[in-house]
This record gives C-alpha cells, sequence and structure tokens, in this order.
C-alpha cells in the first residue's frame, strides 16, 4: 500500500553536525550516536515520513578523515544491519585486517568493532552507512530513487509538468554572488542562515526565530 506525504526540507549545517577530533582523526557524526557525549539531545532533522524517522531503523552517516598513519575503530552498533565502508580519498588503507584499493565499498559487520587505518601517504576519507534493511525493492536513475521502473517514469513526467513546485530561477544551474553567504531558502520564502556557534537564523516567511 502505498501513502502520499508532503514534501519535506530542511538544510543540515556542517556547524550542527556532532563532531569528534584526535591526533590525526576527525568524525563527523551525520546521523546515529557513534560517539558518546557528541550527539545533540536534539538531533539534525530527517524527514519525517522517511525510513531513517521509523523506530529501530539504525540509519548511521558517518565521516571519518585520517592522517596518514592515522586509525579509528569503527565502534560496534546493533546486529542485523547493513553497513558498509566507503573509502573515496587516498591511496592505501587497511579495514579490519585487509588492504583496500581506493574507490572502494567493503561490506562489514555492524555488531563488530572495525579498524580504519591510513597506511598510505596521503590523507584518506571514508563514508560510513548503516541501517536496517527496508526489505523494498529500490530503483534509482539520476537523481530519483524509488521502488519501480513505473514510479521512475512517473518521477520523471512530474518533474518535466511541475518541476516539483516550479523552479524559481531562469537557469536549471543557478549561481549566487561570491560575496553571498551559505544560505537555505523555504517554500514559504523563509531565508536560513548558519551561525558561528552552531544553530541557525531565520528571517522573512512568517517572522523571524533562531535555532
Amino acid at each position: 500500500m502505498q501513502t502520499q506525504v508532503d514534501p519535506f526540507f530542511t538544510m543540515l549545517w556542517n556547524e550542527d553536525v556532532p563532531k569528534l577530533s584526535s591526533e590525526g582523526v576527525d568524525v563527523a557524526v551525520v546521523s546515529g550516536s557513534y560517539i558518546a557525549g557528541t550527539t545533540p539531545a536534539e538531533p539534525p532533522r530527517c524527514p519525517p515520513h522517511s525510513w531513517a524517522a521509523q523506530p529501530g531503523s539504525s540509519v548511521g552517516i558517518v565521516t571519518v578523515k585520517l592522517q596518514p598513519g592515522a586509525s579509528w575503530h569503527l565502534p560496534a552498533t546493533a546486529k542485523g544491519l547493513n553497513r558498509a565502508v566507503y573509502f573515496f580519498v587516498g591511496s592505501k588503507v587497511e579495514v579490519g585486517d585487509q588492504s583496500i584499493a581506493p574507490r572502494t565499498k567493503v561490506d562489514v559487520q555492524s555488531d563488530s568493532r572495525c579498524l580504519l587505518k591510513n597506511v598510505g601517504p596521503d590523507v584518506a576519507e571514508f563514508l560510513v552507512l548503516e541501517g536496517k534493511p527496508i526489505g523494498e525493492p529500490v530503483v534509482q536513475h539520476g537523481p530519483f530513487v524509488m521502488n519501480s521502473r513505473d514510479q521512475i517514469m512517473q518521477a520523471f513526467s512530474d518533474y518535466q509538468r511541475t518541476e516539483f513546485g516550479k523552479w524559481p530561477w531562469s537557469s536549471d544551474a543557478p549561481a549566487h554572488a561570491r560575496d553571498k553567504p551559505r544560505f537555505a531558502k523555504y517554500p514559504d520564502g523563509r531565508e536560513e542562515v548558519p551561525t558561528a556557534g552552531g544553530g541557525s537564523t531565520v528571517t522573512g516567511g512568517s517572522g523571524a526565530a533562531s535555532s
């Protein structure tokens, strides 16, 4: 049974992402609770009707940057999750006890610690994704991800017909002035910018607020 839900958008600012830094190691927790004491009491919101928002989905997103010679143990989480480590920057690393080629994905156990080690001369970066299997077919084409080819074709048709709510700029690839700071603009006209100490400031629309 398919259920239609309202679209949802929020900006995930770098300043709001919990981070851990130690000698040669930088870890950012975009989703999940990998680092004790760093996940905020109110973590960044995910779409309320998404799989990540469902209790027990255990969706985790972590980025790891290792200087040459540095290592970090990816903590154990729940059993039975799909967990993948993507090595996308660097020249030579080890995941567990295996040497991994650049631009490679490695599936690892979610309920066991896994050592990530940079044994090359360059900075190495990893993306870790995990979560409970969703148990549904997945079809992807370009930016569209659906459950079937028919739904992908419908998404193409919807975009061509409505541009997903009428794209407000004259070009499909707008460029903003170089001196304009980072911002997010919401459908009701509100404009949001990050603040130096974390959080964000919202102006316009139905009023102004800080968070």
